[in-house]
């Protein structure tokens, strides 16, 4: 059948086939029909007569999502408006046993937001994994080795905000914790991870969150 070309089909039971023909429409390659007209001719056959208007365009085959199209689809989940991005941030502060939440922004949320909390934090080996999917402190193993996701009682629990925000924004992590020495800073553009450096302390403890752009 070539492309564009409208035909006629008999159909039976071991599907449809060219009129007249043993062989399966399309000679076995995958196509698209835009329309179908169904109608008999009489004195030939009672059977239904199907007319095809079929471009011989082939079927795409599975295929696995490079890492960054998934964050950009993850982050269309999960970022929906700046709102969804506070609201995002301001969960994970509370769930880090935050007392005080700073939260800033310029241009409705659109070219600047900033939480800042007086968590837990971080250290520098957490930071690089706070980054990446599914990587979270809410959930962790019973004595039994099992994950119960019956029994969640925090905010969230997915490990999605913060990767999902570096996908789409310029996202800026400082944290420290209350026995380090210094804070730590890891910054994520349009999905690419940055290195771990020192940044100067601002506080006894907690975290600071800056989404640009």
């Amino acid at each position: 059948m070539e492309q564009g070309k409208t035909e006629i089909f008999h159909g039976g039971t071991g599907g449809f086939h060219a009129w007249n023909s043993a062989e399966p429409v399309g000679h076995g390659v995958p196509f698209f029909c835009l329309s179908i007209r169904i109608f008999t001719i009489p004195g030939v056959t009672t059977d239904p007569v199907f007319r095809y208007d079929c471009s011989m365009t082939e079927i795409p085959s599975i295929r696995r999502l490079p890492t960054e199209t998934i964050n950009r689809i993850a982050a269309g989940e999960v970022v929906e408006r700046p709102a969804s991005v506070i609201k995002e941030l301001v969960e994970n502060a509370v769930d880090a046993g935050a007392q005080q939440i700073d939260i800033r922004y310029e241009d409705g949320g659109r070219t600047y937001i900033s939480v800042t909390d007086d968590g837990k934090g971080m250290s520098a080996a957490e930071l690089p994994i706070a980054v990446e999917r599914h990587a979270t402190s809410k959930l962790s193993p019973n004595a039994d080795g099992d994950w119960d996701l019956l029994s969640i009682a925090t905010m969230g629990f997915r490990g999605e905000a913060l990767p999902s925000i570096g996908s789409v924004a310029r996202l800026s992590l400082t944290t420290q914790t209350a026995n380090a020495d210094s804070a730590w800073q890891i910054i994520v553009e349009g999905g690419e991870v940055g290195s771990v450096k020192p940044a100067p302390r601002f506080g006894l403890s907690g975290t600071k969150v800056e989404v640009r752009d």
